[in-house]
């Protein structure tokens, strides 16, 4: 589960499931890969009205036991029922022999249009360009003269004992040492915790209570999503100016 929201843009996203990981080792062959991915992620403009649902691709760490590199692999639909676009994306993986890494290509549809009226082609860590149904062909994003914005947390020393960044904050100081075997201690340490508090719960009879998230269904809802916070900030705004 992962929910953000962009005040400034008024923009929110939310996955719908959890990841998934697997690990495949064919050591006679010297196949190595990892494999991992979100399955559905869900993102809001606020100010159009409009919802987006998108399937992520497959994540593959490919050569691990030499000079690792990660690549995109797989069919995405991204599709908003509101306006009816759709789009259908296309993450090429590297074939073994000969091709090119990071190659992406999308179709963008108008409704029940079964031709496409916009093509999108290049690599989707790199540049893409966008072909028009008359032929012209632009610029479509550029990743590698994009600013990347960090993202601001409080300071660990003021956050709560569970949050992220400071439940793995040994784990991340590790690894950013690339102190492996210490990053891996952390880890097991961490878990090891998490299992024994777990242990603890169930032969207490305790019910464990969420914070930030609400069961409905089988999805867990979070208590307060963008759109409450946005019409909390309005009626403060508007107080302050009447």
């Amino acid at each position: 589960m992962y929910v953000c929201g962009v005040y400034a843009r008024s923009l929110c996203v939310h996955t719908c499931t959890c990841t998934s990981m697997v690990v495949h080792v064919l050591m006679g062959s010297m196949l190595l890969y990892c494999w991992g991915g979100f399955f559905l992620v869900s993102l809001t403009l606020m100010d159009y009205g409009e919802e987006y649902t998108v399937n992520l691709p497959n994540a593959y760490a490919r050569s691990i036991l030499t000079v690792p590199w990660m690549e995109m692999g797989g069919k995405c639909v991204i599709s908003c029922v509101q306006t009816g676009y759709s789009a259908n994306v296309d993450f090429h993986s590297k074939p073994f022999y000969g091709g090119k890494k990071h190659r992406v290509t999308a179709d963008i549809f108008d409704g029940s249009d079964k031709k496409p009226f916009m093509k999108i082609e290049g690599e989707w860590n790199g540049t893409m360009y966008v072909k028009h149904s008359n032929g012209d062909q632009e610029l479509f994003f550029d990743t590698l003269t994009t600013p990347t914005i960090r993202k601001k947390t409080l300071k660990v020393s003021v956050q709560e004992p569970t949050e992220s960044t400071r439940l793995w904050q040994d784990v991340t100081r590790a690894l950013l040492k690339k102190d492996v075997e210490s990053a891996t201690a952390a880890k097991h340490k961490l878990e090891q915790k998490q299992r024994e508090d777990a242990k603890e719960r169930l032969e207490k009879g305790m019910e464990w209570k969420q914070k930030l998230f609400h069961a409905e269904g089988n999805d867990w809802i979070y208590n307060l999503p963008l759109s409450k916070r946005l019409a909390k900030l309005k009626e403060k705004e508007k107080d302050s100016t009447e």
